[in-house]
């Protein structure tokens, strides 16, 4: 997985915190301790969100990010892509009531989203010197919806004022993720030559002669930090996720060649083998495990007022 940009993430979200607790723990509260209470003008509990950011892709194929060398910064095993745009929303669980009035919540939420992705890969580009590079020559991009449902788990929140104690209230929340999601699934890839000039998909000319779905299971899980001022709707954050899916065909390469006579015609011939030199039963994949896809991403989200879900709610 992409760990040197993960561990970006992973630094932030708690060494951050640890950080803060030194300049003034009283001020850091962990999930034991972070209650949310329902006061009609707090904003806490319902929220909508939009994302953008990077995705990537772990899988057979090699790629690097735009405007990177081959390899730099030990990236050679990263699939990146940097399109993706999300929306979903967020809704604070009643967990850990206080018995009173002022009823708190814990920091325990459900959220949905929907994203759209792009990934690609291609053999030309792996730094690999291997056959997947000498005697393969494949690629692909595809973009992909991906769908989810996760519980996200506050970990850390730390307040503190902007400048001093008459100054504005902020705090910090660090948390993660973990749930259900759905993706689809349609690689692609562009054929040319002196006659045609046009996009295939993979998946439908089955190029291993293997049929798979073009929708798959997958599982999000990942961190983030998000920023949020007293009084102010909006709030900051940044997140890493990754997804592990159950198909090892994101990329269209995931098992061994086909016969090249169980193909219609020449085309079908060379997306499934472009060097020409493979047998059917020849390995194609890495055979070692399923794909998956990482996103990068900055949030910008809007909390309403608890009074206004409330009155939309019936008077809640």
């Amino acid at each position: 997985m992409s760990r040197h940009i993960y561990s970006l993430f992973l630094a932030v979200t708690f060494l951050l915190p640890a950080t803060l607790y030194g300049q003034g723990g009283s001020n850091m509260e962990y999930f034991g301790n972070i209650n949310y209470a329902t006061y009609p003008n707090s904003r806490d509990f319902y929220s909508v969100y939009i994302n953008s950011g990077a995705s990537t892709y772990h899988g057979d194929l090699g790629s690097v990010w735009p405007g990177l060398a081959n390899g730099q910064l030990g990236f050679s095993q990263l699939r990146y892509s940097p399109v993706l745009f999300g929306i979903g929303a967020t809704y604070r669980l009643p967990i850990g009531r206080s018995g009173n009035l002022q009823t708190k919540y814990k920091g325990l939420s459900i959220r949905a989203e929907v994203n759209t992705y792009r990934i690609s890969g291609a053999d030309s580009l792996s730094t690999e010197d291997t056959w997947r590079v000498n005697r393969r020559g494949l690629s692909f991009f595809a973009q992909n919806i991906d769908a989810n449902v996760v519980a996200q788990v506050d970990l850390t929140r730390y307040k503190f004022r902007l400048s001093n104690q008459a100054g504005t209230r902020a705090r910090i929340t660090t948390y993660a993720i973990a749930g259900v999601g759905l993706t689809t699934n349609n690689p692609y890839v562009r054929y040319t030559d002196s006659t045609t000039d046009r996009l295939f998909n993979l998946r439908k000319v089955r190029t291993e002669g293997v049929k798979y779905s073009p929708v798959v299971l997958t599982i999000p899980m990942g961190i983030g930090v998000q920023l949020q001022f007293e009084g102010v709707p909006v709030v900051f954050g940044i997140e890493g996720s990754y997804r592990l899916s159950f198909t090892d065909y994101l990329d269209d390469v995931g098992g061994y060649y086909a016969d090249p006579a169980s193909f219609d015609n020449d085309i079908q011939r060379y997306l499934a083998d472009p060097t020409g030199t493979h047998s059917a039963g020849d390995q194609r994949a890495g055979l070692d495990s399923n794909d998956g896809y990482v996103f990068y991403n900055f949030r910008l989200a809007y909390y309403f007022k608890n009074r206004t879900i409330g009155q939309l709610l019936g008077g809640r």
